[in-house]
């Protein structure tokens, strides 16, 4: 079902903006808000097809590379075939293992969502500038998130509940608080303050 949250549309129509208008070197971070900004259950449901928002922003950023020629002159690479190869075998094999066309559909928007993100940072994220870029930006977007991390260690409630998709309370395993934020699951957001 649609959750889709007015503050998380608003960050979908401003992000979705963004990626056709700013320069090439910055197309990449709209995309990389999303992914920390706004749960993961923020969706639109249309006809039983689920768009996530961060998918409704891959494939933006696709769109806006095909228009705009931005991937010329990337040369195929081994992990590229890997992918595409993991791809295809993804949504045959778990269409298999549920037997109907749905597990298709499932796996199908699953892979849009990896393996699109993989060629947006293919397509813009080509030098150690860009890479700099992006991750100082990461990293800027890390201090209003800490202090969504501290407020959620510091009263046991994730404010981003209110979005939907994520627990209001925060698990408890051992006696201690298993933060997670925006993300889908606690190890997701110990995933993400790890690499940062």
């Amino acid at each position: 079902q649609t959750t889709a949250h007015p503050v998380g549309l608003a960050l979908l129509a401003a992000c979705s903006i963004a990626v056709f208008v700013v320069p090439k070197k910055y197309a990449a971070i709209p995309l990389s808000l999303m992914i920390m900004a706004i749960p993961s259950a923020q969706r639109i449901v249309i006809a039983s097809i689920d768009f996530s928002f961060v998918r409704i922003l891959v494939m933006a950023t696709l769109t806006r590379a095909l228009f705009k020629n931005e991937y010329f002159g990337l040369k195929r690479q081994p992990p590229d075939i890997l992918i595409l190869i993991w791809m295809v075998w993804g949504i045959f094999s778990y269409g298999m293992l549920l037997g109907s066309f749905s597990g298709v559909l499932t796996r199908t928007g699953f892979m849009i969502d990896a393996v699109g993100a993989y060629f947006v940072g293919r397509i813009y994220l080509r030098s150690k500038e860009d890479l700099v870029r992006l991750l100082k930006f990461i990293g800027f977007i890390a201090i209003p998130m800490l202090v969504f991390f501290s407020i959620e260690r510091a009263t046991g409630r994730n404010l981003f509940s209110e979005f939907g998709g994520v627990r209001k309370y925060t698990l408890i395993r051992d006696g201690r608080l298993r933060c997670q934020g925006p993300f889908s699951h606690p190890i997701m957001a110990g995933v993400y303050w790890a690499v940062l």
